[in-house]
């Protein structure tokens, strides 16, 4: 063991080595590769493979670390690479810490794989491991021998002093930070999350060719950019509402920590001038949680005439009003997904716990398509425990009904540590034994006395079809908004249709008890 119980071979050095050496102009600054690893290395089923990712959060790592180190980023997902080629750039690079972003349970095995690869090359390199997968599931993360430390919360408010740590000396940090100490693993609780968001540095864009990503898109998808150069972004992180199925409580917390508006506003116009950005793609879990500090961004555009377009994957209808949206059609709004999730009001207020009012929800979807111009989605998830076969056809009819430009179906899969994964085992439909790094995610996950799994993968295909499809009007709409020709359309709907085939259906748990 190294100093103050840092794994074996971790090149403590103290700080003062870490500037140049005098008259050599050779740095000595301690070399850290931050890696997305290849999702092919977990499952060879394209729909989890087909995504590029844009290293946002792992390039405001970067940003946070550069000063004091020599960071470098290998995306293996960008340039597809194999196991092999990965081991060769570790090999050449020869760095002193690795650092691996997982994304959810479903590419743990990528994650995994990548360590162990860092380790096969040179057992002295210090692994560690963070991302939405570490935070909900730390202890089969420090399951793999090969990974010496796993982040347990924020990056950039764990990395850079367990980085300290390692290489300093410092004492350990005492949140945030699974590790191993007389060959026992200690997870500790989550780290404090970051409360003031502006003060962190803006994200190492040029330690990447960031043009890959802002010049291309990785699927078909009514999602897709509708203009290129393209960045994605994010204001906030959080959300107190804690729907029942979502991880976002756990993993970003409850109370939505803002940016400034200047200090959005400049990494945007830090885009535009270095990249030529044209479209932004808001990542945020919601924007317009607090609705006077979302106007007073989307005002901040308005006034300084950026001239772009934008569009949010992911809105909270409930938060907002027609001012709200007179501005964001004035900033250059295109497209919006609102999450309704159930057309049941039980649904809603028993099983799922989003605070939606009808009323309003059908208010503000009638004021978005009157005003014009921004492309509007919705989603929805049927499935979930408690949920009737009946209060699904519900769902099912309010879909068709808002008349939206386009509507997602999602099947319930309670999620590690949401409270849909309580309720879930309470009633007898999942177990411990589940497993989620094994599961096909577009597929229904369990059994209840109301619907089987199968009847789900069924119903959710061919009822997304026919209600996005059966208008011919509404059909050259989504192409329009996908970008894609008729042929290319008809094939995404055939294909969808195949895979629910109740053939190809996995291995479900069965029910244990009625619900």
């Amino acid at each position: 063991m190294g100093k103050k119980g840092e794994p074996a071979g971790s090149n403590w050095v103290s700080v003062a080595n870490t500037s140049k050496v005098a008259n050599t102009g050779i740095s000595l600054k301690k070399k850290i590769m931050l890696v997305l690893p290849n999702h092919h290395w977990a499952t060879s089923d394209e729909y989890y493979t087909m995504w590029i990712i844009h290293p946002i959060q792992i390039c405001l790592l970067a940003g946070q670390l550069e000063e004091k180190y020599d960071v470098k980023i290998v995306d293996c997902i960008i340039d597809d690479s194999s196991e092999e080629e990965f081991a060769e750039i570790v090999r050449k690079e020869r760095p002193d810490v690795v650092g691996l972003s997982n994304f959810t349970n479903e590419y743990s095995k990528a994650g995994h794989k990548a360590v162990d690869i860092v380790k096969s090359v040179d057992s002295s390199i210090v692994t560690i491991m963070g991302g939405v997968y570490v935070i909900q599931s730390p202890v089969a993360a420090m399951a793999n021998p090969n990974l010496d430390y796993a982040v347990i919360g924020e990056g950039e408010a764990v990395f850079g002093d367990l980085l300290a740590h390692i290489f300093e000396g410092k004492d350990l940090p005492k949140k945030g930070v699974g590790y191993r100490k007389d060959r026992k693993t200690v997870i500790q609780q989550r780290a404090d999350f970051i409360q003031d968001l502006s003060a962190l540095k803006y994200p190492a864009y040029h330690l990447i060719d960031f043009m890959k990503y802002a010049t291309r898109y990785s699927r078909d998808s009514i999602e897709r950019p509708r203009a290129l150069p393209y960045a994605r972004v994010f204001m906030t992180r959080g959300c107190p509402i804690g729907c029942t199925f979502c991880p976002v409580e756990s993993i970003s917390g409850g109370p939505t920590r803002y940016r400034s508006a200047e200090h959005m506003i400049g990494e945007m116009e830090m885009l535009i001038k270095n990249y030529g950005i044209k479209c932004f793609s808001f990542d945020d879990d919601n924007f317009f949680m607090n609705k006077h500090k979302a106007e007073e961004f989307l005002q901040m555009v308005i006034d300084r005439k950026l001239n772009i377009i934008w569009q949010m994957p992911a809105t909270a209808v409930f938060m907002i009003d027609e001012h709200t949206v007179d501005l964001a059609k004035a900033s250059g709004c295109v497209y919006l997904n609102i999450a309704i999730e159930s057309g049941s009001p039980r649904v809603l207020k028993e099983v799922i716990k989003k605070p939606i009012n009808f009323d309003k929800l059908l208010r503000m979807i009638n004021y978005i398509k009157n005003v014009g111009g921004i492309d509007l989605a919705a989603n929805f998830i049927i499935g979930s425990p408690g949920e009737t076969y009946d209060e699904i056809l519900e769902t099912i009819r309010f879909a068709e009904m808002i008349d939206v430009d386009y509507v997602k179906f999602f099947i319930s899969t309670p999620l590690p540590n949401t409270k849909m994964f309580d309720m879930a085992k309470k009633m007898g439909y999942l177990d411990d034994t589940f497993k989620f790094d094994q599961h096909n995610w577009t597929f229904g996950t369990f059994n209840t006395p109301h619907f089987r799994a199968k009847d789900l993968r069924i119903l959710r295909a061919y009822e997304w079809d026919r209600i996005n499809f059966g208008n011919p009007e509404k059909k050259k709409k989504i192409m329009r908004m996908m970008n894609v020709s008729e042929e290319r359309l008809d094939e995404i709907r055939r294909v969808t249709r195949e895979i629910a085939n109740p053939d190809d259906q996995p291995k479900i748990q069965q029910p244990k008890a009625n619900s």
